[in-house]
């Protein structure tokens, strides 16, 4: 994981050192030109005014203190991890007062932070009733305005100590979400992924390694008809795309062969975005894999990690505050959010 980790700073460090003033925030619709007609502008108008929002966060590690085994790799992590809640409930309170607020919220994995109860039964009653980290994080997820799906990172499983199958039970059990599924949303689709359902996180595959992702031939193949579909879409998974931390070739009897060739295949069409987690630093790579890729700082390292994206009926998006990402790092600046997003010291001043 620090391997990975650094590899992918070392990236973001270029990146950002030579575009760091022109990060891309929306993709482009050619189908509209300046030399088309009066109604097909109005039509333009009419759609780009169909617009909503979506608040995406990252990676917020919730734990229960009363079973917590301390400790983290480093002294910032550890006490980053006794703050999770508390980040959690500041990063909602936020999102709680953008005006117009987002429709839904997408959570990126690592909803809790390896939770399962030592020696406890794979029996959902076993964790009814009694302290958790995923009860604590069902609790807080509950207090947002708007609807939070989330997915699948790697501390959501405990493999192999606990079944994949009893994992999914838990989350069905406290977030109400499947392994993996979309939504369809005022003519876009999210794509919500799981990274951790392939050979390398099956402990009998030969090639089991869970600092790899991997999704498995019938995830792939449903990712696969998803984007298929003459939809814009978001693909939202666990771990970032590099090679570093994506296994390739995991199924190489046929398309898709992985994760990435998928994304190469249809990135600059029906695919708009991909947004991820897990390495908890602010990442932009850009169009290194054909469609903008980035990853989202982890809200346990702060409140203010998370991005407002809004999204219009013919196929484009803006992410609204994309200037607040410290790139490279695990900070953000804060923003205030009611009307325009803009820098919390932003002064009406500052445009005499």
């Amino acid at each position: 994981m620090l391997r990975s980790l650094a590899l992918c700073l070392g990236i973001v460090l270029v990146v950002a050192s030579s575009c760091s003033s022109s990060i891309p925030t929306a993709s482009i619709d050619p189908g509209i030109e300046s030399g088309d007609t009066v109604s097909a502008l109005a039509t333009a108008q009419e759609l780009l005014g169909e617009r909503f929002r979506v608040a995406f966060i990252a990676d917020t590690h919730i734990i229960d203190e009363s079973s917590y085994e301390c400790c983290e790799n480093s002294p910032r992590d550890t006490e980053s991890i006794y703050l999770t809640a508390e980040r959690l409930e500041q990063a909602r309170a936020q999102i709680n007062e953008i005006n117009p607020p987002p429709d839904f919220v997408i959570l990126l994995g690592d909803v809790f932070h390896d939770g399962y109860l030592p020696g406890a039964p794979e029996d959902l009653n076993a964790y009814r009733g009694r302290s958790t980290s995923m009860g604590r994080a069902a609790q807080i997820l509950q207090g947002f305005n708007m609807p939070v799906y989330p997915l699948w990172g790697n501390h959501d499983y405990d493999v192999p100590a606990v079944s994949q199958e009893f994992s999914h039970q838990i989350f069905k059990e406290f977030f109400n979400a499947d392994p993996y599924y979309s939504i369809d949303h005022k003519g876009w689709k999210f794509i919500l992924a799981n990274s951790e359902l392939g050979p390398t996180w099956d402990p009998e595959s030969s090639l089991y390694n869970k600092g790899l992702a991997s999704y498995g031939s019938a995830q792939l193949q449903w990712i696969w008809r998803e984007l298929a579909e003459d939809k814009p879409s978001v693909l939202l998974f666990h771990y970032p795309l590099l090679h570093e931390v994506t296994a390739r070739r995991e199924n190489p009897q046929g398309f898709p062969q992985d994760l990435p060739e998928l994304v190469r295949a249809y990135g600059g069409s029906n695919l708009k975005l991909t947004l991820t987690g897990h390495v908890h630093h602010w990442l932009n790579f850009l169009n290194l894999f054909q469609v903008p890729h980035f990853v989202i700082g982890a809200t346990r390292y702060d409140e203010n990690n998370f991005w407002l994206v809004e999204f219009n009926r013919l196929g484009t998006y803006r992410i609204l505050d994309a200037r607040k990402a410290i790139w490279g790092s695990v900070y953000s600046r804060p923003w205030t959010y009611n009307g325009h997003p803009r820098p919390a010291a932003f002064s009406a001043s500052a445009l005499e």
